[in-house]
């Protein structure tokens, strides 16, 4: 390591050191000093906040600043400036869920040209990406959150665990969209990405069976622009997985009679390398993830990604803190409809897919909350329960 770069991680260390000073003692909001080009938007913001203090502030806000202001400790220094301080945690993660991850291969490898029955392998496929949600290191404070059980068993095991499920209404509405085309020509879905590793890993997969049965024709991942709690996905992570995926080689033997490789791990990430090159995957980050705005805020921030986003045919939004965002970070009533909580905001046709870890929700048919509360007070907080909600409605 240079001198300069010795000099970096100290500055880097003494900015963290304040920040965390900062938040123990309830300190004011500072500014950003740094030079990247959504200093000025974040700036605004702060000087908008009516209580900008760390304990009181509205918590989506704070949660974002504090991110962003960790992405400003190495933006300031010269060396570090696009270094990612969750990236060794993150790739540790995806190598403990390989064996997981090459059971789905396993499962996949029959050629998923070869599936018949589509419908019962897309919902289970989806909700596959759903408990991958529950991979999540900025829950785990950066505690290994892997994929370690049997994945296909896991969506079956978790099913009284889906508590507002739209899974047939989304497979309904891609279906009837496909037959209005030519085989799924010109369906393009996007996917809003939240966590890398196991998560990003099954979010492939679905958007492979998506490609394959000519349910779409173009899949676009939006991912973070700079490191963002913890585990979520950048573009370095989409095309790391991707290369890791076709080159990882392991074996390990299970039982005697029963031996788990990557042969059928490598085949499908050399078929996902070929889908980003021939365009049919792209991935692609945007300032406006890394903002604290609510969606419903969207179409005035950011009106190109509001229009982008309603080329879609449908967009998938992953995890928990895309639905706060969603929800605009209200706590609503839980019988509130997905629908009405969105506060107008529908780009195109759009599902939540989202294991709960804070306490806000919509969609709940009455009585639901209060049998999960007698339960379990404390179970919108660990990301055991989930949702797939569907708003149909597209702005005019």
């Amino acid at each position: 390591m240079s001198m300069i770069a010795r000099d970096d991680v100290k500055k880097a260390i003494g900015f963290l050191s304040k920040l965390k000073n900062e938040i123990q003692t309830n300190k004011r909001f500072q500014l950003l000093l740094d030079k990247d080009s959504d200093v000025n938007k974040w700036n605004d913001l702060i000087a908008e906040q009516q209580d900008p203090y760390y304990f009181t502030a509205i918590w989506l806000f704070t949660e974002c600043y504090v991110y962003r202001r960790i992405r400003e400790a190495f933006e300031i220094t010269k060396s570090l400036n696009k270094f990612d301080p969750f990236r060794v945690q993150k790739d540790i993660t995806f190598g403990q869920s390989l064996e997981a991850m090459c059971l789905v291969a396993n499962h996949l490898s029959k050629k998923l040209e070869e599936i018949n029955n589509i419908k019962e392998n897309f919902i289970k496929l989806l909700r596959m990406t759903l408990w991958g949600n529950k991979c999540d290191l900025s829950l785990s404070a950066g505690e290994d959150v892997s994929q370690a059980t049997n994945p296909m068993a896991m969506v079956d095991l978790w099913q009284d665990n889906l508590i507002s499920d739209d899974s047939n209404s989304v497979y309904d509405a891609l279906i009837n969209l496909v037959q209005c085309s030519e085989g799924g020509q010109g369906v393009l879905v996007d996917i809003v990405c939240d966590n890398a590793g196991y998560e990003l890993f099954v979010d492939l997969c679905f958007a492979d069976f998506l490609i394959t049965k000519k349910i779409a024709s173009k899949i676009r991942f939006r991912v973070k622009a700079i490191p963002w709690f913890v585990s979520d996905v950048l573009v370095r992570d989409f095309i790391w997985t991707i290369d890791k995926i076709c080159s990882t080689h392991f074996k390990r033997e299970i039982t005697s009679d029963f031996t788990l490789d990557s042969l059928n791990l490598n085949a499908i990430g050399v078929k996902w390398k070929q889908y980003v090159d021939e365009g049919i995957w792209s991935c692609q980050s945007d300032e406006f993830w890394t903002l604290p705005h609510e969606f419903f805020k969207m179409k005035d921030q950011d009106n190109d990604l509001y229009k982008s986003l309603g080329e879609a045919a449908i967009i998938f939004f992953k995890g928990d803190l895309n639905y706060r965002k969603l929800m605009g970070e209200m706590n609503w009533p839980p019988t509130t409809s997905f629908e009405h909580a969105l506060r107008g905001f529908f780009p195109a046709p759009l599902v939540a897919v989202r294991t709960v870890k804070a306490d806000l929700i919509s969609g709940l048919p009455p009585g639901k909350m209060e049998e999960l509360n007698e339960k379990d007070n404390q179970w919108m907080e660990k990301g055991d329960y989930g949702v797939i909600q569907y708003c149909s409605k597209k702005d005019s």
